[in-house]
Parts: C-alpha cells; structure tokens; sequence
C-alpha cells in the first residue's frame, strides 16, 4: 500500500479525491453537479480574477471578505469555490478540523448564490475522515492554499491534453509541472513557502501511493535524518528518501505505519 492510510473511513477520501481527478481534471466536470461544466478554463478565470486578484477588506475574516469577493458572481463561479474548498478540506483530519465544520463552511459559500446547491450524501462521507493533521499553518495561511488549487488547475487546463493524460499517470512528472506553477499576481507574489503544504496535500490525494501524507518540508526532513541509515541509494530528493526508508519500518512494524 505504501504511503497510502488504510482504515478509519480514509478510503472515502481517496475515493472523493479520485472522483475529482476524474471528473475535474481529465475533463471539466463538477463534483457536486456531474454533468455541469464547472471546472473550466471559464469558471477557473473568473474566480481567479475575484479571489485572487482582489485582497478584499483589511482586518476582515477570510469568509466575510470571500464573500465579498464573490458578490455578484455567476452561481457557477459560487459553486466552484465550494468544490475548491472541498478538495483542501479533504486532507484534514476529525483531529484538526470537524467534519461537520467542513460541510459547514461549504455550504456556507455555496449559499450565497443566488440558486445554490448542495455537497451530495456521498461526498460528505470523506469530509467526516480526512487523513492527516496539517498544522496550523493550513489553516492560517488558507487563502493562499485555495488560491495554490486555483491556479495549479487554471494552467493545468491550459496544457496539451496529451500531455495531461502523461502526468496523471506519472507522479514524479506530475510533482515538477506542479512546482512550477506561476502564482505571481496581486496577492500572490513570493508566497511559495505558504503555498507548498498545498502542493505536497495534493501530491497524497493524487498519488497516496508515492507521495506521503506529509505536508510539512521540515517535518520530512525531520524523518528522513532520524532514519537515514535506510537511505541507500544517496539522493537530495526528499520525498524519493521516504520512499527507500519506508519499506524498512514496514517490515520492521507492519505495512501502512505512519510516520507521526
């Protein structure tokens, strides 16, 4: 299974992360809505331009000024936003964040359209589980994870369709198009560091198998140093060094161990 959490409802989130790359990223379906146009390079441009190129009001909450963001949107552009903060959501755990909660927020955005649907029975089953605890950092720095998924898939669009049926199908490809997304614009600018626990979620949700559900650097680098002697192959790559120590730990202690 490698990296991959087994029990505790976490196949629901795996699922749920599937049904996205299947219906969003291979083509431009819904989540909440299957066979509504929602994640297209249309609906993607309109809420960059109201989320991300807008700050919104200083001193405001994130969702009171989002909601300001947001005023006067098509309800297409509302109902993305809701799959784009369900996908983020999708990581953490009952730990860290409420299930209930998640579904809370959702349709708290979802609401403010004019005609507004809902998160389906089936997809709100994963938001129960989650998978791991991101820290406080996911959380404060959340304008900036969604404004990560925006983008990421904006230009994922905006590539040869060739060439994403070829990333999705190899992790290692698909982590380097994802490092170098441009997330320059008005609110975005040098905001790598705030951005990257972003990236490594959804190298998990993606490829559970490859990469781990991880998504602090230190926190791998951490694990990597206690456990070097496993490292046989030298390599700078962090994530390519957890791959050489877990198998180790798993015959030592049983496979699907986590790290934490």
């Amino acid at each position: 299974m490698g990296s991959r959490r087994t029990g505790d409802g976490v196949e629901n989130v795996y699922a749920a992360a599937q049904a996205w790359v299947d219906r969003c990223l291979r083509r431009d379906d819904s989540l909440f809505t299957p066979g509504e146009a929602i994640w297209t390079p249309r609906w993607l441009g309109e809420l960059r331009g109201r989320f991300l190129d807008q700050p919104g009001v200083p001193g405001n909450s994130f969702y009171i000024k989002l909601e300001q963001q947001l005023a006067g949107s098509l309800e297409e552009v509302y109902q993305l936003m809701g799959e784009v903060l369900y996908v983020h959501f999708l990581l953490i755990s009952p730990d860290a964040m409420r299930g209930g909660t998640k579904v809370d927020r959702i349709s708290q955005v979802l609401g403010w359209a004019p005609s507004p649907v809902s998160v389906p029975s089936g997809l709100t089953d994963a938001l129960m589980w989650g998978i791991t605890n991101p820290g406080e950092g996911y959380g404060t720095h959340r304008p900036n994870m969604l404004a990560f998924t925006i983008k990421f898939t904006e230009q994922w669009k905006e590539a040869e369709s060739e060439k994403r049926d070829q990333l999705i199908k190899e992790p290692w490809e698909f982590r380097q198009f994802a490092a170098e997304i441009n997330l320059r614009n008005g609110t975005m600018n040098n905001r790598s560091i705030s951005t990257a626990r972003s990236r490594r979620a959804l190298l998990h949700l993606i490829f559970p198998d490859t990469f781990e559900a991880i998504v602090s650097a230190k926190h791998k680098d951490r694990i990597a140093k206690t456990f070097e002697e496993y490292v046989t192959e030298p390599t700078d790559d962090i994530d390519r060094k957890l791959q050489q120590i877990r198998p180790h730990l798993e015959a030592k202690y049983g496979n699907g161990i986590n790290f934490y």
